[in-house]
Order: structure tokens, then C-alpha cells, then sequence
């Protein structure tokens, strides 16, 4: 039997991650139920295995002797939020930091994945484990608005019904501040394929890298559509340079290869990488085709979009392609100047194969830039069609 003799330094802290819960399901379940209080539920490795948004980056084992002797399971609210659903440690580590050495883990991990806080439940009769998370910066929720913005996540979270969650009575919830708000916002223009964005929200895309983090997604190069005649990887090499002019480069280029006027035979995997993008940005805003535009992979992409950001803080505004706009709500705009608008067209100009396209010259671009300049009062300005806007 272990005695109080333990040395916390013996023991190891490592990753849980889907394959080592697996193999280590029923030592987990075995810390699980010496542990519970008498009011907390009987799991099974269904609880353990359950798969929630980010748990296996988030989760931990402490292991002695090769052995588990504790575990914290986390993972992901909203889009900024590391909840811990449970964390059990066996008696004989507890007191002497066997959960801090969890808890000190998971705050390091979270503070690297830039999440803004960490958040947790108790109920009555774990007033030792209370102790801890205080003396680690933890501290109860009593802010209104605060305790409202976490219920609605944790909502959002289990049930996609309008379910709403309470706290119950005895719970506490608690929250440990790793950074405040940013307040740089993110921008995610989203592209079906190489050439959609520069000339349907180039100028906003010039506009919002002086204030915001701006990432560009295309989802297809066009690799399959290009002339023979071409070199390969044209198109892609052509939308990296028009990058380049508009001042987004590095890891906020992401390109995909899905197969032009084939996305909808390939739905849910559009779908999966735009949850996958979506994860990884953590955007504000989402630029993306209108619901109005004709193209078959556009309708593809703008419907996945819908569906991915639904439960999400997200403003999603539609641009305009007007050769494939049989109508278009000019709901939306944002006022350009002489720079923004010289910005798309050097951008738009990198796209050497593709000059031949009336939409890619000059007059045609200025002169609708113009044109919903006026609506607004401004020399210059592109359009959108408001989806939603979050305030």
C-alpha cells in the first residue's frame, strides 16, 4: 500500500490521449470510483472514451510506477475556454501535488494554445480540492454576465436544441484568467478556390491586415483545372504572390485540394476542414461567398460555412462575385480608399494565366468599387450580404 511517503517528484505527467486512454480505461476507472463522492455518477469507459471538442490535447494522466494514479479530463467551450469536466487523484497523492502537478500541466498547455481561461465545477464536499484551485489562481464566478457566457457554452457544448443549462444548487463555478480579451479580432476570408477572395473582398482583406489577424482559406488551387499548357501548381503560386501584395503570408495562407466543381460530392469532408479551420482560427469575422452565388462549389461552401459557425460568436457576411449574382443584398459594406483598392488590383494582377477574364481588368473593378462607394458616401467601398452580425 502507498504511504504518505510518496514523493510527488517520482511521478510523471503525460498527455491523454485517445490511444493511451484506451489502453488505460480501467486503471482511469479504477482512480474514478475510489474517488467519487457518493453523489457523483457511475461511469463506465463510455465516459471515459467520449469524445468532446479538444479533449485529447487537453486531457492528463499521473502516473507512479508506470501506473496511473490520477487523471484530469478537459476540453474545449466556446472557442477560448479550457473547461476540466473531472479531475481524481488517488488519496495517498493527494495533499502532497499530485493535482497540482495536473493542474499546473493543463494551465501551461492551455497557456501555449492561447485559451483565454480555464474553468471548472465543484460541489459540496470537496472543500480540500477547493483549496487547491484557489492557491492556484482560481476563483468562483459571480459576475452575472460572466456565469451567463459560461452556461451558454456549456449549452452549446452537450445539446444543440436550446438547451440551457443551471448551476445547481451547492455548485460552484470557478475560473482561472490566463490572458484577458484579445483585442486584436481575427478575420477568416474564406475562398473555394484560388482567386474568389482578391477579387470579392480583396480590398477589405488590404483594410483589415493594418487592425486585424487576417487568415485566407482556399479550398481548392484549381490544380485540376488549369491549361495543360500551364506549369504546374500555377494557380497556387500565382495566389501566394497576390497574398504577399495584400499583406498575408506564413501559416495564415491555408490551401486545400479538393477538386474544382466537385465539392459536393465531397461535402463532409469540406465540412470537417472547415470545422478543422475553424478550430484552429478562432475567428470574428467570416468573409465568404453570398448565398446568392450560382457556382456549385461556392453554393458548397458557403452552406458548410452555415453549418460549421453556427454555435459560434461569428460575424459571417457574404461577397459579392457579380457574374455569378443573379441578385445580390448589398446589406453589408466597408469604405475603401485609393490604397485598398491599388492593393486588390496589384494582388489581382499576380494572376498572370488568368488576365484573359473581363472581371480581371481594371475599369471593371474600379468602376464597381465606385459604384458601391456611392451607396455609402465613400470614393470606394466593397459589398456584402449580412449572414449575422455579432455586436
Amino acid at each position: 500500500m502507498l504511504t504518505r511517503s510518496y514523493d510527488v517528484a517520482e511521478a510523471v505527467v503525460l498527455p491523454m490521449t485517445r490511444d493511451v486512454a484506451q489502453e488505460a480505461v480501467g486503471p482511469i476507472l479504477e482512480v474514478y470510483h475510489r474517488t467519487k463522492l457518493e453523489t457523483w455518477k457511475d461511469w463506465e469507459a463510455a465516459n471515459v472514451m467520449m469524445d468532446l471538442p479538444h479533449k485529447w490535447e487537453f486531457s492528463l494522466l499521473l502516473l507512479h510506477d508506470h501506473s496511473p494514479v490520477g487523471f484530469l479530463i478537459a476540453s474545449v467551450y466556446g472557442a477560448e475556454t479550457v473547461h476540466i469536466h473531472q479531475m481524481a487523484v488517488l488519496g495517498d497523492y493527494q495533499g502532497i501535488g499530485g493535482g497540482k502537478s495536473l493542474l499546473t500541466r493543463l494551465i501551461q498547455l492551455a497557456d501555449e494554445k492561447g485559451m483565454r481561461d480555464i474553468t471548472l465545477e465543484t460541489r459540496p464536499g470537496t472543500e480540500a480540492a477547493q483549496g487547491l484551485y484557489a492557491s492556484m489562481g482560481f476563483e468562483v464566478i459571480q459576475d452575472a454576465a460572466d456565469l451567463n457566457a459560461y452556461l451558454i457554452n456549456k449549452g452549446k457544448l452537450w445539446r444543440d436544441d436550446g438547451y440551457y443549462p443551471i448551476v445547481r444548487e451547492g455548485v460552484k463555478v470557478w475560473s482561472k484568467e490566463l490572458r484577458k480579451k484579445r483585442v486584436t479580432a481575427r478575420a477568416l476570408f474564406i475562398s473555394p478556390h484560388t482567386d474568389d477572395v482578391e477579387l470579392g473582398a480583396g480590398g477589405t482583406v488590404a483594410r483589415f491586415v493594418a487592425s486585424h489577424e487576417v487568415h485566407v482559406a482556399a479550398f481548392s488551387d484549381a490544380w485540376d483545372a488549369q491549361p495543360e499548357s500551364l506549369p504546374e501548381n500555377t494557380l497556387l503560386g500565382e495566389m501566394r504572390q497576390a497574398m504577399e501584395v495584400l499583406g498575408v503570408g506564413g501559416d495564415r495562407v491555408h490551401v486545400l485540394k479538393f477538386r474544382t466543381r466537385h465539392f459536393q460530392s465531397a461535402r463532409q469532408r469540406v465540412l470537417d476542414e472547415m470545422i478543422r479551420i475553424r478550430d484552429r482560427v478562432r475567428p470574428d469575422f467570416v468573409f465568404a461567398p453570398s448565398t446568392r452565388d450560382s457556382h456549385q462549389d461556392h453554393q458548397v461552401v458557403i452552406n458548410e460555412v452555415l453549418r460549421a459557425f453556427k454555435g459560434s460568436r461569428t460575424t459571417i457576411l457574404g461577397y459579392e462575385l457579380p457574374w455569378n449574382n443573379l441578385s445580390f443584398e448589398t446589406t453589408g459594406f466597408v469604405a475603401l480608399d485609393e490604397e485598398h483598392i491599388n492593393k486588390k488590383l496589384a494582388a489581382l494582377s499576380q494572376y498572370r494565366s488568368q488576365q484573359h477574364r473581363r472581371y480581371l481588368n481594371e475599369e471593371f473593378i474600379r468602376g464597381l468599387a465606385s459604384v458601391r462607394g456611392t451607396q455609402i458616401g465613400s470614393k470606394y467601398a466593397e459589398a456584402f450580404e449580412v449572414m449575422r452580425v455579432m455586436l
